[in-house]
């Protein structure tokens, strides 16, 4: 009589992982997030433009717009939330909150240990790796300065990580999904860009991953036909 027991499924402890990790990051990312109201480093640039584009006012901006865009999106929702509405100031050419010009840093820093634990599994299959990474991530220093503030590189890294970990889930893919993810992988490798020119070290890592790998490819195959035709001299 065959056996009608059901095998448990696998635990989820991937996911809880991550999910916890995300929690440790975004916590890390938004404790006292207004604590310093006036602009810190290079908000002086970026939290004024962005409230520029908001204003509709001309300015000259040497980078790519898209990082500021983001930002001023982030402040004209802040606006709208219920959080520390009391603390304001006029810094940016208009009054705003701290948390208003923040937030969506805060909230996108803390996704970034997720992407990242995403290229480790990409790159190990291991899912113990990828928490590592993650959790390596989550507590590092420069990234979490970079969130806590109106800042772009945080915007810049994700989406260039972002490209990174499409591409690597384009070269597992099937055939038919592998077009899909290779645009998904091109659009974060564009964004990338759009934040800053030196985005595009993100794709020119990947062109250059391509290259070697492709280097290696054809130095095996001409060393298998070598040693090949090597036996079929020995045997003749």
């Amino acid at each position: 009589m065959p056996s009608t027991r059901k095998f448990p499924r696998r635990f989820p402890w991937l996911a809880i992982a991550m999910v916890a990790v995300f929690a440790f990051s975004a916590g890390l990312r938004f404790w006292q997030l207004s604590r310093f109201n006036t602009l810190v480093f290079d908000e002086v640039y970026y939290a004024k433009f962005a409230n520029n584009y908001l204003t509709q006012t001309q300015f000259f901006n040497a980078h790519p717009p898209l990082s500021q865009y983001i930002i001023a999106i982030a402040m004209w929702l802040g606006g709208h939330m219920p959080i520390d509405r009391d603390i304001v100031n006029g810094l940016t050419g208009s009054l705003h909150s701290p948390w208003s010009y923040r937030w969506l840093n805060a909230l996108t820093g803390s996704f970034v240990p997720l992407v990242v634990g995403g290229i480790a599994y990409q790159l190990s299959d291991r899912r113990s790796y990828a928490v590592i990474a993650a959790i390596f991530a989550a507590a590092d220093g420069l990234f979490l300065v970079e969130s806590r503030y109106a800042l772009n590189n945080i915007y810049l890294v994700i989406l260039g990580l972002l490209g990174h970990w499409f591409l690597l889930i384009a070269l597992k893919a099937p055939k038919k999904k592998r077009y899909l993810w290779l645009t998904l992988a091109g659009i974060g490798f564009g964004a990338s860009a759009a934040i800053k020119w030196n985005g595009l070290g993100f794709l020119l890592g990947a062109y250059l991953l391509w290259i070697v790998g492709w280097v290696v490819k054809r130095i095996r195959e001409q060393g298998v036909g070598s040693r090949e035709q090597r036996t079929g001299r020995d045997k003749g």
